[in-house]
């Protein structure tokens, strides 16, 4: 982040309050969380969502999930990988830590209905996603873990 910069401000109040943040250790961790987050969504594995998000960013997945399993649809998902992910916020406020990234991600993603008809996706094709999150700590807490609090799909 440029020396000025809002993110370089939000870095440094972090700093401050937790020494132990380092900026590279929580990308390699988000692209992580990323990764196990659209599989859990994908394979419907509720208690990995429920680890990793909000209360309302899980209600969110988990009403999704039981709309697919109740409409007898099967999802088929290999994530394939990471064209680059961007930090596009950073934030301290009273003790609260916020940081938002841009995720540009490679996937394969089909559905398919009851009767095994192919509904939406493509089994061979891979698309890609663009998906900007945001993720918060309180760092106050011991728990070093983040939440996403925020997802939005950008295409």
């Amino acid at each position: 982040a440029s020396e000025e910069s809002a993110i370089a401000c939000g870095l440094e109040q972090w700093a401050k309050a937790d020494p132990a943040f380092l900026p590279k250790t929580f990308m390699v961790g988000a692209k992580r969380a990323y990764e196990m987050v659209v599989e859990a969504l994908a394979s419907g594995e509720k208690p990995t969502l429920k680890n990793l998000l909000s209360r309302d960013v899980f209600d969110g997945f988990s009403k999704g999930i039981d709309t697919r399993q109740q409409a007898g649809e099967k999802l088929v998902f290999q994530f394939v990988g990471f064209e680059k992910a961007e930090l596009m916020a950073a934030s301290l406020i009273d003790r609260r830590a916020d940081i938002t990234i841009k995720f540009h991600s490679q996937m394969i993603s089909s559905t398919y209905d009851k009767a095994g008809k192919l509904v939406d996706g493509d089994p061979k094709e891979i698309k890609d996603v663009t998906d900007v999150w945001s993720f918060e700590r309180d760092v106050t807490q011991k728990d070093p873990n983040w939440r996403v609090v925020s997802t939005e799909t950008l295409n």
